[in-house]
C-alpha cells in the first residue's frame, strides 16, 4: 500500500487553501508526514513525508509539485545542532525510494560518513525529479538506437542528431498537454524549494551538503536565502559564474593534459605506455577516419545493437570515464593497445558506457536547467568551432565538443534563457568547505576556485588522486567534512591531505 500511496499524491492541483492535516508553511508549501515505502526497522530512525511545492509561485492557481523527502534523524543527538541538507547532482537524478537498494545505500554511507552522527540528514527529491511519475522524463532519449544511432544489424547505424531532435519535439509536446511549465524548472526555484523545505520543516537552517549540479543549487541558496545556510561543503563545485565558460573541449584536453603528465613521471607507466599523448591522437584520427563497430546491450540489456565508434563517439567515451577514479587508473592501458589496434579494452569501455546512458533520468528537468543556464555559452562554443573546422585533433575536438545533446535539444525545449546576473559571482561570508579533484572533466578545479574568490570564508581542498565527486572515492575527505562540521569557522587542519597524491595507474 505504501508503494502506491507516494505517486498518488506526487501532482496536483491546488486552488488557494493546502491539504487537509498537512503542515502549514509561512508561504505555500507544506510538508505532509507518511509512511515510508521501505523497511524501517534497521539502522538510523528515519521518517518519510511529501513536501508540497508549487510549480509557478507567482501565479495563485499552479499545479503543486508533490516531492518525497526522509529525514534520518541523529543518533548521538546535540542540543542545537543544525540539519543538515543533502542537495544531489545531475540536474535530473532519479531515485526508486520503495527500492530496497536505495534504503540500503544510505544506511551503508550515513553508517561510514561519521561526520553526519550527531545531525539530522535531510534527504529531498528535486522538482522535476520525482521517480514514480516522471513528468519530465524523456525515456525515448534514453534508448541507445536515439541517442546512439545504434542498429540492430551491423553497418546500419541512423543519425543520432536527427534521431535526438524529433525525440525532444515529441516530450515537448507531452510536457505541453501534462500542463508543466518547462520555466519554472530552475536552479533559482529549486534553492527556493529547498529554503522553504528547511523551514517547513521546522528547522531554522542547514548546513549544506552538495555534490555537483546541488553545489550550483548551494551557492544560490546562500545567495537568495542566505539565513537559512550555517555552513557548506561542496563537492564538485558547478558555480553560476563558471558557467557561460564550459568549454568541454578545454576541460576534456586539461584532464587528459594530467594524465599524460603523471604517467610520464610514474616511472613504469612512461615506460609501459610511453608516448601517451600521441597515442591518444592516433586513436582519435584512425577511429574517425574508419569507425570501429561495437557490439553493445540496447535499453538496459534488452537486445543486442552494433555501434559505430567514430572520434566523436571515442571522445564521449573517454570523457565519461574521468569521471571515474578506477577506470581513470585503466586508461593509459586502454589508450596505448588501441592505438596498437588492440581494441578490446576500449570496447569494453564502451559497453560499459551505453549502460550508464541508460539509467532511469528525467531528460526534462535536465533540460530545462541546462537550456537555460548552460546552452546560451554552449552557442558560443559552436560559433567558434565552426570557424575553426578541420581533421586535426584540435579541430575534431572543438567540433565534439559544441556537436552535443545540448545543442540538439535546447531549440526544441524553448526555456528562456537565464537573466545576466544570474551569472554574478555568489558573494558570501557563510563557512564553505569546497573539494575538488584534478581529473574533473565537468566541473575541473578551476571552477571552485572561481567561486572561491568571492566566498571570504572558504577553505579549497584539490585532491591530486580524485575526479569528480571526491568523497566518493577518498576518505581523507570524509575526515576533512568531519573536522570542519566541527568548528565551520575554522580551516581544518586536514592531517591526511596530501596535495602530491596520484591516482595509481594498473600496468597489468
Amino acid at each position: 500500500m505504501h508503494r502506491r500511496l507516494w505517486p498518488l499524491i506526487a501532482t496536483f492541483l491546488v486552488i488557494g487553501h493546502h491539504a487537509s492535516g498537512a503542515l502549514a508553511a509561512p508561504d505555500r508549501e507544506w510538508f505532509m508526514a507518511t509512511p515510508c515505502p521501505f523497511d524501517t526497522s534497521e539502522g538510523r530512525d528515519v521518517r518519510c513525508g511529501i513536501y508540497f511545492v508549487p510549480e509557478d509561485r507567482s501565479q495563485r492557481q499552479t499545479i503543486f509539485l508533490g516531492l518525497p523527502v526522509a529525514i534520518f534523524t541523529a543518533i548521538e543527538p546535540t542540543n542545537g545542532n543544525d540539519p543538515i541538507l543533502y542537495l544531489d547532482g545531475g540536474p535530473g537524478t532519479l531515485e526508486d525510494r520503495s527500492d530496497t537498494e536505495w534504503i540500503e545505500y544510505w544506511r551503508g554511507w550515513l553508517d561510514y560518513e561519521t561526520w553526519t552522527y550527531d545531525r539530522d540528514f535531510i534527504v529531498p527529491t528535486q522538482r522535476g525529479a520525482v521517480f514514480d511519475r516522471m513528468p519530465l522524463a524523456c525515456p525515448h532519449l534514453q534508448n541507445p538506437a536515439i541517442f546512439a544511432g545504434i542498429s540492430e544489424l551491423p553497418g546500419l547505424n541512423t543519425d543520432w542528431r536527427e534521431n535526438t531532435r524529433v525525440a525532444m519535439r515529441a516530450c515537448k509536446e507531452r510536457y505541453n498537454i501534462h500542463g508543466h511549465d518547462l520555466a519554472t524548472y530552475s536552479t533559482d526555484n529549486i534553492a527556493d524549494d529547498m529554503a522553504a523545505l528547511v523551514s517547513v520543516l521546522g528547522y531554522d537552517r542547514a548546513l549544506l551538503f552538495a555534490v555537483s549540479y546541488g553545489t550550483r543549487i548551494g551557492l544560490t541558496l546562500m545567495r537568495r536565502h542566505p539565513a537559512t545556510v550555517a555552513a557548506a561543503v561542496l563537492d564538485s563545485l558547478s558555480p553560476p559564474e563558471a558557467l557561460p565558460d564550459i568549454d568541454y573541449h578545454r576541460q576534456l584536453v586539461r584532464s587528459l593534459d594530467n594524465l599524460v603528465a603523471y604517467c610520464d613521471q610514474h616511472y613504469e607507466c612512461g615506460e609501459v605506455y610511453p608516448a601517451l599523448d600521441k597515442a591518444f591522437d592516433a586513436v582519435l584520427l584512425r577511429l574517425q577516419a574508419d569507425p570501429l563497430e561495437v557490439q553493445v546491450s540496447q535499453n538496459g540489456g534488452g537486445g543486442i545493437g552494433y555501434w559505430r565508434v567514430d572520434g566523436k563517439a571515442f571522445l564521449d567515451v573517454v570523457f565519461s570515464s574521468f569521471y571515474w577514479k578506477s577506470v581513470i587508473a585503466d586508461l593509459p592501458r586502454v589508450i596505448y593497445r588501441a592505438s596498437t589496434g588492440d581494441f578490446d579494452d576500449l570496447e569494453t569501455l564502451v559497453v560499459d558506457y551505453i549502460g550508464e546512458q541508460t539509467e532511469p533520468f528525467a531528460d526534462g528537468m535536465f533540460l530545462a536547467v541546462e537550456c537555460r543556464e548552460v546552452y546560451p555559452g554552449q552557442i558560443t562554443r559552436a560559433e567558434e568551432a565552426a570557424a575553426q573546422s578541420g581533421a586535426d585533433r584540435d579541430s575534431l575536438m572543438r567540433a565534439w565538443a559544441s556537436d552535443g545533446w545540448l545543442a540538439q535539444t535546447c531549440p526544441a525545449m524553448g526555456v528562456p534563457f537565464a537573466p545576466q546576473d544570474y551569472y554574478d559571482p555568489v558573494v558570501s561570508d557563510i563557512p564553505t568547505l569546497l573539494l575538488a579533484g584534478l581529473y574533473d572533466p565537468v566541473t575541473p578545479p578551476d571552477f571552485a576556485e572561481r567561486a572561491a574568490a568571492s566566498l571570504s570564508q572558504s577553505y579549497l581542498y584539490k585532491f591530486g588522486d580524485a575526479s569528480h565527486s571526491v568523497l566518493e572515492f577518498d576518505a581523507c575527505a570524509t575526515q576533512i567534512i568531519d573536522e570542519f562540521m566541527d568548528n565551520p569557522g575554522q580551516r581544518p587542519e586536514a592531517f591526511c591531505f596530501d596535495d602530491t597524491a596520484q591516482i595509481e595507474f594498473n600496468l597489468n
